[in-house]
């Protein structure tokens, strides 16, 4: 399983965190790999629309995160707007995160 993820917006401009990161999921260790999977299969991510989520209506910072995952040779791509309301999602874009927090620090 391959991802790409990449966050824009927020309060502050952080560009080393801006820019798009791509791992796959064999770099991860075996419980957050899984996890990872496990996620992906819940939130129904390759189901899930192009856009998820809308700007707030007068919002002057928002964050969108555009996430990326190609598994079995299909891809898909969601872009998040916010915070979405599905759980799964939620969750899945946490363990993304994380595991990019981790991939950053080893200087992927």
């Amino acid at each position: 399983m391959k991802i790409r993820y990449q966050r824009d917006g927020g309060l502050a401009y952080l560009p080393g965190l801006q820019r798009p990161l791509e791992f796959d999921a064999q770099a991860l260790d075996d419980p957050r790999r899984e996890e990872l999977s496990r996620l992906v299969t819940q939130s129904c991510f390759f189901e899930q629309p192009a856009q998820v989520g809308a700007v707030a209506k007068g919002a002057a910072d928002h964050t969108t995160e555009t996430l990326t995952i190609e598994m079995s040779g299909v891809a898909h791509q969601v872009r998040i707007v916010g915070t979405p309301q599905d759980e799964a999602l939620v969750a899945l874009l946490q363990v993304v995160r994380a595991a990019a927090a981790v991939i950053r620090k080893r200087g992927g």
